[in-house]
């Protein structure tokens, strides 16, 4: 039997038919995925960051970037929310076919997300139809303390000074954030940019 990390590794493009066939649809296997982070880029970001109290992937799709987490740090909560019910469907299939421990995926929008302090979020937004949704939910989880978020879109691009975020805090001081940028390959190109911000 094929373990997750072999899956992993061969990622969508030789995906498991077989594993689709729970799901009645003649549709395209790409429809359970807008493209893939290889296991190897997401590792050289995570590795950057300080370790997280969770983990929380926004647009968590089929659940690849939480069973990535789930392998390199079992002991930390993973959560996923997914908007669209087929993708979140095959999600909770894969995690309860592999047995796996310590996530938990919502069929739910980023908006509805339970951040707290010390979350590490992930930000799948290269199809949420433009920055703004995703610039109102980090203001709003920004305001949580020791927070960290990776991004395939600027951060709070509206917002940047001189390489440097600067937010007004609740008693009208200025709290300035830096944040840095990496290239790595992903599905779709061979240079994609990642933004991280570490409080």
């Amino acid at each position: 039997m094929e373990t997750i990390d072999e899956e992993m590794n061969s990622y969508m493009d030789n995906f498991r038919m077989q594993d689709l066939e729970f799901i009645d649809t003649d549709d395209d296997v790409l429809k359970y995925t807008y493209g893939s982070t290889p296991f190897s880029t997401f590792e050289k970001i995570v590795l950057q960051i300080k370790r997280p109290k969770r983990f929380i992937v926004l647009g968590s799709s089929i659940g690849w970037q939480c069973f990535y987490w789930n392998r390199l740090f079992p002991d930390i909560p993973v959560i996923g929310y997914e908007i669209h019910d087929v993708r979140y469907d095959f999600s909770v299939y894969l995690a309860e076919k592999y047995n796996l421990n310590n996530i938990e995926l919502y069929n739910e929008s980023l908006i509805d997300a339970d951040i707290q302090d010390g979350d590490l979020i992930w930000e799948n937004n290269l199809c949420m139809g433009g920055s703004d949704i995703c610039d109102r939910f980090n203001l709003m989880a920004l305001k949580k303390e020791d927070i960290s978020i990776v991004s395939y879109l600027p951060i709070l691009y509206d917002y940047q000074f001189n390489g440097n975020i600067l937010l007004m805090d609740d008693f009208g001081g200025f709290k300035g954030l830096s944040y840095k940028t990496l290239n790595l390959p992903t599905s779709w190109t061979d240079s994609q940019h990642f933004y991280i911000l570490e409080q």
